[in-house]
């Protein structure tokens, strides 16, 4: 349906509903002078029906100056408004691939730091950029390439963690790229094993 008929319909029948109004407040009106003649309590009721039909014929024009200059508002929305259009993609764009997300080293020595690898490669056309990387605390050590990442190159992400806290550890490292605004976050996990016991000196 074009935009604004329904409104258009709606103003028409409640144009003609004031047009019926105002022929039965005519009528009315007529028939009260009429029976005016008569003596009776009848022309004062109905003089009380064209009194409330006449100041519902009043509003007629109050009605209409509401609701033409919103019909006129929303069909200049509708004429002006545009569907809004999706961002352009770039087809050449950079991808980041990671050859895993997580990196699980199972159980590890209390206090014997452990190195966790990431490789990144740029399955795209266009050169990618690590812009931050960032670890969480207990990892140290935490190294990326700032230079950019050629079309099918590949480049390693590392942090170490220092193992200094007995029992199970997810640590995570947050690498924001020009592939995507959304952080990629990496896993580093296992179980520290107990301390060993010290050895006891012979007497």
């Amino acid at each position: 349906m074009i935009p604004g008929l329904k409104q258009l319909i709606k103003i028409v029948k409640l144009q003609k509903w004031f047009n019926y109004l105002h022929f039965v407040y005519t009528l009315l009106h007529f028939i009260w002078f009429v029976l005016h003649f008569i003596d009776t309590d009848m022309p004062k009721k109905l003089h009380i029906c064209i009194l409330i039909i006449q100041n519902i014929n009043k509003m007629k024009k109050l009605l209409l100056l509401l609701v033409l200059p919103l019909f006129a508002a929303l069909q200049i929305n509708a004429q002006t408004a545009q569907p809004a259009k999706p961002a352009p993609v770039n087809p050449n764009a950079p991808v980041a691939k990671w050859d895993k997300m997580v990196n699980d080293f199972g159980e590890i020595a209390f206090n014997v730091p452990k190195t966790a690898e990431f490789t990144l490669t740029n399955g795209g056309k266009e050169p990618l950029i690590i812009s931050s990387a960032r670890a969480s605390c207990g990892c140290t050590n935490l190294k990326y390439s700032q230079e950019p990442i050629l079309p099918g190159k590949t480049s390693i992400v590392s942090a170490t963690y220092n193992a200094a806290a007995q029992g199970v550890f997810t640590k995570t490292i947050t690498v924001t790229t020009n592939a995507d605004p959304n952080p990629v976050v990496l896993q580093i996990k296992g179980t520290v094993l107990p301390a060993p016991a010290p050895a006891v000196a012979p007497k």
